[in-house]
């Protein structure tokens, strides 16, 4: 059993510690009696009773008298007291000081990702900071791979498999590569309009990415092909992605990128995409954040939010569009159509109204509704059909269209 006081963070257990007593007896000494510190701590007044026994007992000395109406601390009671509060009010302090951590005054969510992939992930984070105003983030570029326990790493973006079995790895999506060149380069090399190979590119000039463990042996896989290393030269290797995407935009070879690296160059016209079908194998990009029973609410909101934009594609270097599966249900759609089109007729002939413009009867009056609904009845389902039938026509032409 455990309950806790209003103004104290102090916990009063059945299977009590030795600081759990002195808490006991320091409630006891407060509230002037057993029975009033139990109807403070909510506790039965035996349970403190019994605390202060165990206490003594394990002391092999009395720290109370109990008298007839009221407690008297004994010399070793009185010292207890008197050299607990301190030590006992740290802990409360340094629990509130916790608490507040968590939920009270904001702290940085603590992030890491490579130096180049970070173009990709502080375009994700801005977003996050800009859904959630109550979050900040301090993001870490580096290549290096960080120690999360040891930096104190909330949560790393990581790029290829991962082999530590003290981490929790999500899957946030695929970086895939691409081969580019610039159009003039493309123009003086008129191989790589008709290649179906790679093979071609050892005697064409490369600008390769050689951090490692990259090199200018570049390996390629197409579909139903099986996979070609290729040895590549040229005037300009780098260790900076973006580096080697501006040589090739100037022109000094066929670059491996990244797609998320290329996708502007691309859509701009700066590059186009050699050799189609062959690319570097995808590596797939991980959130990594230390086993922990108790992630902050901050990091817990960080987390979703990541992982909801990698079911857009965010993290693969392209937003995805989210497509509606309208297949099933515009075939259903369909079908309504149809139904109300064929039975339109027999409806109308049942249930609706002559229009209020028609001609007058012989007598001068307009013809009577049918027998067999009200006027306002009939007007309601008229216009019902009427809207079911607009809403089914619009929705397949919607379908037809996409």
């Amino acid at each position: 059993m455990k309950s806790r006081s209003r103004g104290s963070q102090r916990t009063v257990s059945a299977g009590a510690t030795h600081a759990e007593h002195i808490a006991s007896l320091l409630h006891v000494v407060d509230h002037g009696g057993l029975s009033s510190a139990a109807r403070a701590l909510r506790v039965p007044k035996s349970t403190l009773s019994r605390h202060l026994a165990q206490f003594e007992d394990a002391l092999r000395s009395p720290v109370v008298v109990r008298g007839q109406r009221e407690l008297v601390l004994t010399d070793v009671g009185t010292q207890l007291v008197a050299e607990s509060r301190g030590p006992l009010g740290a802990l409360d302090e340094a629990l509130g000081n916790a608490a507040a951590h968590v939920t009270g005054p904001r702290r940085f969510v603590r992030m890491t990702a490579p130096f180049d992939y970070g173009v990709v992930v502080s375009g994700v984070v801005l977003d996050l900071l800009k859904a959630h105003p109550e979050i900040d983030v301090d993001l870490q570029l580096t290549d290096a791979v960080t120690d999360v326990r040891r930096d104190r790493i909330d949560l790393a973006v990581r790029v290829g498999p991962i082999h530590d079995d003290s981490l929790i790895a999500r899957p946030l999506g695929h970086i895939h590569g691409v081969l580019v060149a610039s159009p003039a380069f493309v123009d003086a090399h008129k191989v790589l309009l008709t290649a179906s190979s790679p093979a071609c590119l050892s005697g064409i000039p490369c600008a390769a990415f050689t951090s490692p463990p990259f090199s200018n042996a570049w390996m390629l896989h197409a579909d139903a092909e099986p996979p070609v290393e290729v040895t590549v030269s040229g005037r300009f290797f780098a260790t900076s992605l973006p580096a080697v995407r501006a040589a090739a935009v100037a022109g000094f070879g066929v670059a491996r990128l990244p797609l998320y690296m290329a996708r502007d160059e691309i859509a701009a016209g700066r590059l186009q995409v050699v050799l189609p079908g062959w690319a570097t194998p995808a590596r797939p990009v991980q959130l990594v954040s230390p086993k922990t029973r108790h992630p902050s609410p901050r990091v817990r909101t960080v987390v979703a939010y990541l992982l909801e934009r990698a079911r857009e594609r965010r993290f693969d270097g392209q937003q995805a569009v989210v497509k509606t599966p309208f297949a099933f249900h515009h075939s259903l759609l369909f079908l309504w159509r149809v139904c109300c089109q064929t039975l339109s007729p027999l409806s109308e002939a049942r249930w609706s109204l002559p229009p209020k413009n028609a001609a007058l009867g012989e007598n001068g009056r307009r013809p009577f509704s049918p027998p067999t609904a009200n006027a306002r009845g009939a007007r309601r389902r008229q216009r019902r059909r009427r809207n079911r039938s607009i809403i089914a026509a619009n929705t397949w032409s919607v379908a037809a269209g996409s």
